[in-house]
């Protein structure tokens, strides 16, 4: 029940937001939860490889005393945009921005990541 509410939620609060290529979900031990869009690689792979790095940002924000939001990594030709979803799952986004405003693009994941939050994971 739970991944069939989440699928549906997901879908319908990230339909319409431009530039996305891929969308993952996964827990704070990179357990993938949902996965939509095209994959040049395997997206259990790349959730376990995110979440490594996730923790590391984790770890460092701890130390700073501060706690992580969001993570933008930017190449060549796409964006990736990782959004923490209450205190254990995180919303991946590959994104291929080009004239689009990110900012734009940034507010309405951020609105989609709170009602997922507020419809599936605070329950």
């Amino acid at each position: 029940m739970f991944n069939d509410n989440l699928k549906n939620s997901l879908d319908h609060a990230l339909h319409g937001i431009p530039g996305i290529i891929s969308v993952l979900m996964i827990d704070q031990d990179g357990k993938l939860l949902y996965k939509n869009g095209r994959f040049d690689i395997s997206p259990h792979e790349l959730g376990a490889g995110i979440a490594v790095n996730l923790s590391a940002i984790k770890i460092a924000g701890n130390l700073l005393k501060q706690e992580m939001n969001t993570v933008l990594a930017e190449f060549n030709k796409m964006k990736i945009y990782q959004i923490q979803i209450g205190d254990q799952y995180f919303l991946i986004l590959l994104l291929k921005i080009k004239d689009i405003y990110f900012g734009e693009v940034r507010l309405k994941i951020n609105k989609a990541a709170d009602e997922i939050h507020n419809k599936i994971l605070a329950k």
